[in-house]
């Protein structure tokens, strides 16, 4: 009884004083994360090589390999590129003499000196206040690269004894416990090269060519767009993070949303679900569909994969998603079992309005109402289309829809179109790699080798014509 009372006051201290130090640590919160995210990645293979050779010497070569040839290139590379954009040279004169005239033109016209006392004032006091924010942000970013790198050589140095401790204070049962553990690893892994790769990648493609977002501009189509969803009753959630003009702005939008739209569902960002207490939704992720496909064979990847979701999370998560092997092949392999059990069906390619006809008459053949079922369109929308969907499913079937870059990126500027899939799997460490595809009901948009779809496309009998993207 004494053991366990000092047991568990013991995780309470440990977790008042994680609280505490979580409050203090906050300015270095990106290379804790940093140096958690490499750490996770990089232990199985430290271990490894501690078996090989004394272990500190082990630890030591893994930190400045990974500091000499990952961090520290990957910052000169974005020291370069700053420089770069810093040392591009324009013909001054070409740009002086219009600017002169304009700035006579615009005097004459409305008795504004663009180069009085004031402007120029209002002009150091931003070039001051840009500069300041440059070296801030050169400051933190060089303060977390050594954070992140200590952080590292810790972790590797005694990472596995605070798994060991964390593991016999864990409230589960000892078979669950290395599970639990395996799979926070899994879900660190995935998301550090996932989503927040593709993330990063369009706010840094805007930071590369000076694109600046106009919020008072975002705002207002924000507005307008909220108005509409709650004049005509729309619901939808934000799937944006993938192609979101930035982190800044999707922060914003979502902020707009939670504060105003009272047809906002949720979002499909956990960080910002957290942030503003918002409902977090989400799919099936194609990626799952595609594994079973590489493992199961093609004709009953759709099968195999709803059965295994069913059993996996027995019920919640109930949106199917319909296109990963054309929505045609996925309605004729969908049972009746499953058709009841999943509210609804994600629409993420292809035609919507053929789509919703052609899945009506799918659960009307299995004998369900389809009024008892909903549709997630999700295919590159606005809340213009959005509204054409919606009259279309009137009184059909229930319909919700997933907006994403029409909500994190309608800043003038155009949109990255990217996206990452998987490209090859396998159930365990014996097995060999297997091909992955995807097909879309979009022309062009199969996803796999070129070989790996002409062989998906025969045994699913498509005779399509093909144009993998990768």
């Amino acid at each position: 009884m004494k053991e366990t009372y000092w047991k568990y006051s013991l995780i309470i201290l440990i977790i008042g004083l994680g609280i505490l130090l979580f409050r203090q640590a906050q300015p270095f919160m990106n290379g804790i994360l940093g140096g958690f995210t490499l750490y996770l990645l990089l232990r199985n293979p430290t271990h490894w090589l501690q078996q090989k050779m004394n272990g500190s010497l082990a630890v030591w070569l893994v930190t400045l390999g990974t500091t000499l040839f990952i961090l520290i290139p990957l910052s000169l590379f974005s020291w370069a590129v700053i420089r770069q954009l810093s040392g591009l040279h324009f013909d001054t004169q070409s740009i002086i003499e219009p600017t002169k005239q304009v700035i006579a033109i615009i005097k004459e016209r409305t008795g504004y000196d663009l180069f009085s006392e004031q402007t120029l004032s209002f002009v150091v006091a931003q070039a001051s206040s840009i500069g300041q924010s440059v070296m801030s942000g050169v400051s933190d970013f060089v303060i977390n690269l050594c954070v992140a790198i200590m952080l590292l050589f810790f972790m590797l140095s005694g990472g596995r004894a605070m798994e060991h401790y964390i593991s016999t204070v864990l409230p589960f049962r000892e078979e669950n416990k290395r599970e639990v553990l395996d799979k926070v690893q899994l879900i660190v892994r995935s998301n550090a090269i996932g989503i927040p790769l593709l993330a990063i990648i369009p706010e840094l493609r805007n930071r590369f060519f000076g694109n600046v977002a106009n919020m008072e501009q975002i705002c207002s189509k924000l507005a307008e767009k909220v108005q509409l969803s709650d004049e005509h009753k729309l619901t939808f959630s934000e799937f944006g993070t993938r192609r979101r003009f930035s982190f800044n702005v999707q922060d914003a939008v979502i902020s707009y949303l939670n504060e105003n739209a009272h047809y906002c569902a949720g979002t499909s960002n956990c960080y910002f679900a957290m942030k503003y207490n918002m409902k977090p939704l989400g799919t099936h992720p194609h990626e799952w569909f595609m594994f079973h496909g590489a493992q199961f064979g093609y004709k009953h990847a759709n099968y195999m994969a709803l059965e295994n979701w069913v059993n996996v999370y027995d019920g919640d998560l109930g949106i199917a998603l319909s296109d990963t092997y054309t929505s045609g092949i996925f309605l004729s392999n969908i049972s009746r079992k499953q058709a009841k059990l999943f509210d609804g069906v994600r629409c993420d390619s292809g035609d919507e309005f053929l789509f919703t006809d052609r899945l009506i008459a799918r659960y009307r053949e299995l004998g369900i109402d389809p009024t008892t079922k909903t549709i997630i369109f999700s295919n590159a929308l606005d809340f213009g289309k959005a509204l054409d969907i919606q009259e279309h499913c009137r009184g059909k079937i229930r319909c919700s829809f997933g907006i994403g870059t029409n909500l994190t990126n309608d800043t003038g500027f155009k949109p990255s179109n990217i996206v990452m899939k998987l490209t090859q799997c396998k159930m365990n460490v014996n097995q060999e790699w297997r091909e992955c595809v995807k097909l879309s009901d979009d022309a062009g948009k199969h996803i796999g080798s070129e070989a790996e779809v002409r062989a998906c496309l025969y045994d699913l009998r498509l005779g399509q014509q093909i144009e993998p993207l990768c």
